[in-house]
């Protein structure tokens, strides 16, 4: 269960990061960089949900 308030193992961090920010890259063009910032947030934590999931 993803509880977003505990810390992240540090190799799941780093890959949800790189997820975020490689999204972002994609779809940047079409958002105002004001709304970067918020699109980075939402999408970490959509991609450490799913990499903390259990098999």
């Amino acid at each position: 269960m993803f509880i977003q308030s505990q810390p992240a193992d540090p190799a799941i961090h780093d890959k949800a990061l790189r997820i975020a920010n490689e999204t972002l890259f994609i779809i940047r063009c079409l958002m105002r960089e004001e709304e970067w910032g918020d699109y980075l947030r939402e999408a970490y934590i959509i991609a450490r949900r799913i990499l903390e999931e259990k098999p």
